[in-house]
């Protein structure tokens, strides 16, 4: 097991253990399917309980149900109790499992996201607001203390922040992804006992299924270290606020990659960290390519878990992403990766520059395609210090997520 630098010895993870095993949080998490950047949440942050607070009872309430996702959570983490449980509305009443969940909690948290937000994207739907608003209510009337780990938290259009505000304000404590965010909790006044910035829980994705990721490199002749991985985003020709300048944003992108291709000879894997951008990917990244280009470009064509996305990353030499989940368990498993993004993909994007990787990460409304083709062909060159370089993050990570659990260890029932 893992302590602040390596895993704990057996005498101090048995001691910990010890002290965790009447504990039980009840996790509320697996927020979507479709997107691997939700799906990684889940086992991430088992991980994370089960290095942090050792014999720690954890039942993962499922947002989505997917058997899939289930099997490979299972897998990983046999002693987790998974629950697929209605919390009732419109005069059904709560699953009875529920309940009975919330009657065992020593501690309700929220898995990293960015769900408790009103009016983000033109999209006010006070019922979905809502759906998550009451189930801290219900822990505060039961009694369990609530903390929310790593969300970003985007907008509270009016009049959510007469609610949000006393709300996250009753919290045991809530740890912001991005100092963005963070400082906005602060301009509206949110004052828990504890209000901290600690990483996404992403950081903390190990699991790996490197059976199919080896079978399809070798389908596609990817050798290992000598391919680039990129991804667009799925928001980039929709989005409020992005809409207007996608194809901008796009030919950027494009540029960087065919960039990539001339300098280095190296082909591109453009996969998909959301379903929707397998087809995305194809129409904005590939297709608009000359032909020299779009012969070192190769697409994969179905969507995937993060275990094999995980196994297929750890073979590339880089990542170049709009989408920031793949980047981070990329980087937490020694793979260097470069983020650009839009302030309207959400101030989530903040989080790389919060620990220091301010140097890889571009706003595609200012940057140029070719300054992040330097930084990436930086990267690729001195492949070593760049390695170095996620290696030193990792640890300002691991510090951070430390002293969060260590907040998190202290809140108890009473």
């Amino acid at each position: 097991m893992i302590t602040r630098r390596g895993w704990m010895g057996g005498a101090l993870a048995a001691a910990a253990a010890a002290q965790n095993s009447q504990r039980t949080i009840l996790l509320r998490t697996a927020w979507q399917a479709r997107n691997i950047g939700d799906v990684c949440f889940t086992p991430a942050m088992l991980s994370a309980i089960e290095r942090f607070l050792p014999g720690t009872k954890v039942i993962a309430w499922m947002a989505h149900r997917n058997e899939g996702i289930d099997a490979m959570v299972r897998r990983a983490h046999p002693n987790v109790e998974l629950l697929h449980a209605s919390f009732g509305s419109e005069g059904k009443e709560m699953d009875p499992r529920l309940r009975d969940a919330f009657a065992r909690a020593s501690l309700f948290l929220f898995n990293s996201g960015p769900i408790f937000s009103y009016g983000l994207h033109e999209q006010y739907s006070w019922d979905r607001t809502m759906a998550n608003a009451n189930l801290l209510l219900y822990a505060k009337e039961a009694g369990v203390p609530y903390g929310i780990y790593g969300q970003s938290f985007d907008r509270f259009a009016w009049p959510s922040p007469l609610l949000f505000r006393r709300l996250l304000g009753d919290a045991a404590f809530v740890f912001t992804r991005d100092t963005n965010s963070l400082r906005y909790l602060e301009s509206l006044h949110v004052k828990p006992p504890v209000l901290g910035f600690a990483p996404d829980i992403a950081f903390h994705f190990r699991l790996r299924d490197d059976a199919p990721a080896q079978a399809f490199l070798q389908s596609k002749r990817l050798e290992a270290g000598k391919f680039l991985v990129s991804i667009v985003h799925y928001a980039l020709l929709d989005r409020p606020g992005v809409r207007e300048r996608g194809e901008e944003f796009g030919a950027k992108h494009r540029q960087v990659l065919a960039n990539w291709i001339r300098e280095t000879g190296l082909p591109v894997l453009v996969v998909a960290e959301d379903e929707r951008e397998v087809e995305m990917g194809k129409r904005v990244l590939i297709d608009p390519q000359p032909e020299e280009i779009r012969r070192k470009m190769i697409l994969r064509e179905t969507f995937w878990r993060p275990d094999e996305a995980l196994s297929t990353y750890l073979q590339s030499r880089a990542l170049f992403s709009m989408e920031p989940h793949s980047c981070i368990f990329a980087m937490a498993n020694g793979i260097p990766s470069l983020h650009c993004h839009t302030w309207a993909f959400g101030r989530k994007a903040e989080m790389f520059v919060d620990l220091g990787l301010g140097e890889w990460v571009f706003n595609l409304a200012d940057a140029d395609a070719a300054g992040m083709s330097n930084a990436l062909l930086s990267a690729h060159r001195d492949h070593e210090a760049a390695r170095r370089r996620v290696s030193a993050v990792m640890k300002t990570v691991d510090a951070k997520m430390t002293s969060a659990f260590d907040v998190v260890r202290r809140v108890r029932r009473t």
